[in-house]
């Protein structure tokens, strides 16, 4: 019996039984993965709560691992007393680990935003299929990753602002950047196009205006979140959260954005890792960046085309995943 039809046994419609307030309509599955936290009864104070632990999370995380990478770089001669009292920490290790774990924190915080403030068990957050699609991640992986060697192999020959190859960081930085970094970009995925992307949407009755507006707010965040003053920097990454935003709702799940994300990271950061010295890896102030920004731009843009052209012939957002099946 679907949710449109008159419920005989109990000789009501559907619609009139009570909302519950903390539950989503399992029917608004139907409506995309964007649209899945929209219950029957939704209340805008959700969404900006989730966005509050969302922030929290990030702020006491980053703080606490900061604390101990400062603490641990001095005991051990990676930091000296001058720098640890000035504020200014050599980019090394112990600082991307920091970084690294405090954004990984937000996998746990949107279970917990997932299970407790909308009801809704974790396996739903991963995909409208009610699990984790391990079998989408190899095919995106295979699209993705010589994109993206592409785009370092060019940024390297052509030597351009922001990729000075003259110094080489420690392995340690290597390690920790095949060790955490992936769940770093899995945290962004399921804090941003997890929870802001949905709690954002959940606030909207039209599916079609639920995906612009989230989109364009949990992007927008996303930008922010990166600190970065420049120009090229920041249009790179809105059309990033855009990618992605994109990919999850053609795929109904995180599984593709997740993968893409890793991809991204991973590669980008053990090129710094190996070639640099920290320094033009890190840096997000104005005049950083520059119109070379438009080769990673179209980097994301080409894997979201394949995305999208490869949901194009089914319901990408089913939840049976049968459309995603296809993604990547």
């Amino acid at each position: 019996m679907t949710s449109n039809t008159f419920d005989a046994q109990r000789g009501t419609a559907p619609d009139a039984r009570p909302a519950h307030p903390t539950r989503p309509d399992p029917t608004r599955t139907a409506d995309g993965y964007h649209h899945a936290l929209r219950g029957r009864d939704p209340h805008r104070w959700r969404g900006l709560l989730a966005l509050v632990i969302l922030a929290a999370t990030f702020a006491v995380t980053t703080f606490v691992s900061s604390v101990l990478a400062v603490q641990v770089g001095v005991a051990i001669g990676a930091v000296s007393e001058e720098q640890a009292r000035s504020g200014r920490i050599p980019f090394g290790p112990l600082i991307l680990l920091s970084t690294n774990l405090s954004l990984a924190a937000l996998i746990p915080a949107s279970f917990l935003i997932q299970r407790v403030l909308y009801g809704q068990p974790v396996r739903l957050l991963h995909s409208l299929a009610g699990g984790f699609r391990w079998r989408l991640v190899p095919r995106i992986v295979f699209v993705a990753v010589p994109v993206w060697i592409v785009y370092l192999v060019l940024s390297s020959v052509l030597d351009l602002p922001g990729s000075d190859y003259s110094g080489g960081v420690s392995i340690a930085l290597l390690a920790v950047v095949l060790l955490t970094t992936p769940f770093q970009a899995a945290g962004e995925e399921y804090g941003f196009r997890g929870v802001v992307s949905r709690a954002v949407g959940a606030w909207f009755r039209s599916p079609r205006t639920a995906l612009v507006v989230s989109t364009i707010v949990a992007s927008v965040l996303f930008m922010g979140a990166h600190a970065s003053t420049d120009l090229w920097l920041n249009a790179y990454y809105l059309l990033f959260g855009v990618g992605m935003a994109l990919m999850t709702w053609r795929t109904g799940g995180l599984e593709t954005a997740v993968a893409v994300h890793v991809v991204n990271n991973v590669l980008t950061l053990a090129v710094v890792a190996l070639f640099d010295d920290g320094t033009a890896g890190t840096d997000r102030s104005s005049g950083t960046g520059s119109a070379f920004a438009l080769v990673p731009i179209a980097a994301v843009a080409i894997v979201t085309a394949v995305v999208w052209f490869r949901t194009r012939t089914s319901a990408a957002e089913r939840p049976s995943g049968g459309g995603a099946a296809a993604a990547g």
